[in-house]
């Protein structure tokens, strides 16, 4: 009897069990299905423009659910969606490792489009390294993938965003600039041929704004200005941020290159309020440059000074990143490579010495990627201690008396031991250049430099030093000798 209760009571816990493992399969089916995935990377794509780190955490998301089902397509686009929200973030290697996920797949399941968005993403993560060659060559290949793509406007749209691209890439190479323009015109040319939407003018915004830059580097300020303004125009139809900053940017360029300071600080500040939420540290690294140069311009040094310690800030995130990000990529190239010489050399010397060639190249950027970085590093240390400088000055200059052009030159008429100093808080750029660049030239040099960049005629010098004409005409023959200035020059 008990035998037969303690059965039942069996059987009744495997049903519930049966019945519990029934009902988590079907939950986890609903979960993780392929409308589920489609429907949360559709609001991916439509959150472009939002802030990286919000759409970097619903892309693992998606990633997830795609691999548990082994939904191809789905894990694909939440790669590129990771991969791209990490290279917006800087971290190229994390990025390129992600980009290489979808390539793999996209081959696997022979998606033209999807595969054009992996190379175009490969791209993308090595031009940010300075591999300019192969990250053109990656251009390439998703330009020949999205020409096979059956959708014309999605071929188009493709097609203009690797044109961009490679105009892009050319231009951080230092190539051209009438090359970068042709790259840039056939990618408005391709994005004019898409259907009339949001996504076409938010392109052709960001491409107006990349062309009018092109022309500022020309100084044709005026063509410049067609473009941009066009860009600008485009950018508030479509409320893109991406496109505002692009255009606010290149307007504060323009502004800045017509020597506009005021507009150029008003169209600056606009584009740093949307970098900062976007995280574009490189760019704002250029901005607060430019605003300290403008503000020292206008002799507001306590908004120069910020926007100077803000670009030394900017510049140390953008170089930690991009030093994170190099070694990845670099391991990867080698890797690559030494498959693709194994497969195609014909015996292990020709193998081997290929690779060892390849090998010494890459060497080559790195060390040339270290050395630029380097080169950055001291500049800005340089301009610290610039800044140190003329604090110092200017704090020694309050415990005298005030420091004036007219009290300059009473000092200079009476030869006072003081003069020099005194002008040398009045000229700061002026003296620092010349003790800097010259540091052959003695203090009585200097003094006579300094007596000729306030309008004082050998006449007046030759009587303030008490020495004769010749004597000053002498010193002044020597010192132009010294700097390499010819006769005809001032």
């Amino acid at each position: 009897m008990n035998g037969f209760q303690d059965y039942n009571m069996m059987k009744k816990i495997f049903f519930a069990r049966f019945f519990a493992l029934s009902l988590t399969i079907t939950c986890t089916a609903q979960q993780y299905s392929k409308a589920k995935i489609d429907s949360m990377l559709t609001t991916l794509v439509n959150m472009h423009d939002s802030i990286p780190g919000k759409v970097l955490m619903k892309g693992k998301t998606c990633y997830t659910y795609a691999e548990k089902i082994d939904y191809k397509e789905g894990m694909i686009k939440s790669a590129l969606v990771i991969g791209e929200s990490y290279l917006t973030m800087g971290q190229y290697d994390i990025a390129l490792e992600f980009a290489n996920k979808a390539e793999k797949n996209a081959v696997g399941i022979k998606n033209n489009e999807l595969l054009s968005e992996a190379f175009r993403l490969k791209g993308q993560c090595y031009e940010t390294l300075s591999f300019f060659d192969i990250a053109f060559e990656e251009f390439g290949k998703a330009l020949k993938a999205a020409g096979k793509m059956e959708a014309s406007n999605d071929r188009f749209r493709q097609e203009g965003y690797i044109f961009s691209d490679m105009a892009d890439c050319l231009s951080q190479n230092k190539k051209n600039t009438d090359s970068v323009k042709a790259y840039y015109r056939r990618s408005a040319y391709a994005f004019s041929k898409m259907k009339d939407d949001r996504i076409k003018r938010r392109n052709l915004s960001l491409v107006n704004a990349n062309i009018g830059a092109c022309f500022i580097a020309g100084k044709q300020y005026d063509s410049a200005a067609i473009y941009i303004e066009n860009a600008v125009r485009l950018a508030e139809i479509t409320q893109c941020d991406k496109a505002q900053l692009q255009a606010s940017f290149n307007m504060g360029n323009l502004e800045l290159a017509r020597d506009n300071m005021q507009e150029a600080i008003v169209q600056y500040n606009y584009a740093l309020a949307i970098a900062n939420k976007f995280q574009r540290n490189a760019l704002m690294s250029t901005m607060h440059s430019n605003l300290s140069k403008i503000y020292d311009k206008l002799g507001d040094k306590e908004k120069a000074d910020y926007h100077f310690q803000k670009l030394i800030s900017e510049n140390s995130i953008v170089k930690q990143s991009q030093k994170k990000g190099l070694e990845k990529p670099t391991k990867e190239l080698v890797r690559n490579t030494t498959q693709k010489f194994q497969q195609y050399s014909q015996g292990a010397l020709i193998s081997t010495i290929s690779f060892i060639v390849l090998a010494v190249l890459l060497l080559a950027r790195v060390v040339r990627f270290y050395r630029r970085a380097e080169e950055e590093r001291q500049e800005i240390d340089k301009q610290k201690d610039r800044l140190k400088s003329k604090e110092e000055l200017l704090e020694k200059a309050k415990k005298i008396e005030p420091v004036c052009l007219e009290n300059v030159i009473r000092l200079a008429q009476n030869n006072d031991d003081s003069f020099l100093f005194q002008f040398s808080v009045l000229h700061f750029d002026f003296y620092e250049k010349i003790t800097a660049s010259i540091p052959a030239l003695n203090l009585e040099d200097q003094k006579v430099c300094a007596f000729l960049r306030l309008g004082f005629q050998i006449k007046e010098i030759a009587l303030i030093t008490n020495v004769t004409v010749r004597s000053v005409e002498a010193r002044i023959y020597r010192i132009r000798k010294k700097i390499n200035i010819s006769f005809d020059e001032g």
